[in-house]
């Protein structure tokens, strides 16, 4: 992860500047993976570093803070079910073993509980579109 984020595109070519590159790509080479799982597994989380590393400048980046705002994404991920790559390199963040949880049901809350009904962006994700889910209850018990 660490070689893969430090990589500073604006060097690899000589006598090319820095201002003369466009924007970089990350190809993934995908003859042999035949599941989403798998896909998921190559791409995370050298996506989110290719990110950081396609819009900030190198003078800017630093490896010390970004693998810590990375290794904060594996809970994120792991309620998502996504299947990352958990680099030795990064100190991945946990899940609070009291983490709250979600449900859907249409049951009365709790007796003292409060309600309060929201609208809720939902961003897309994997081409899907982005969403409103209008008037959602929730209830603190």
């Amino acid at each position: 992860m660490q070689t893969a984020y430090n990589w500073d595109p604006g060097a690899y070519l000589s006598g090319v500047p820095a201002s003369a590159i466009l924007g970089v790509e990350a190809p993934l080479w995908s003859e042999t993976l035949t599941k989403l799982a798998d896909i998921e597994y190559m791409a995370f989380p050298r996506m989110p570093a290719l990110a950081e590393l396609a819009w900030s400048p190198q003078a800017v980046r630093n490896w010390d803070t970004f693998k810590v705002r990375l290794g904060a994404q594996g809970p994120r991920w792991t309620v998502q079910g996504i299947n990352y790559y958990s680099s030795p390199q990064v100190p991945w963040g946990t899940m609070p073993s009291s983490s709250p949880s979600v449900s859907a049901s249409s049951s009365q809350p709790p007796s003292g509980a409060s309600t309060t009904s929201v609208t809720v962006f939902v961003h897309g994700w994997y081409g899907q579109p982005s969403y409103y889910a209008d008037d959602i209850t929730l209830t603190l018990a």
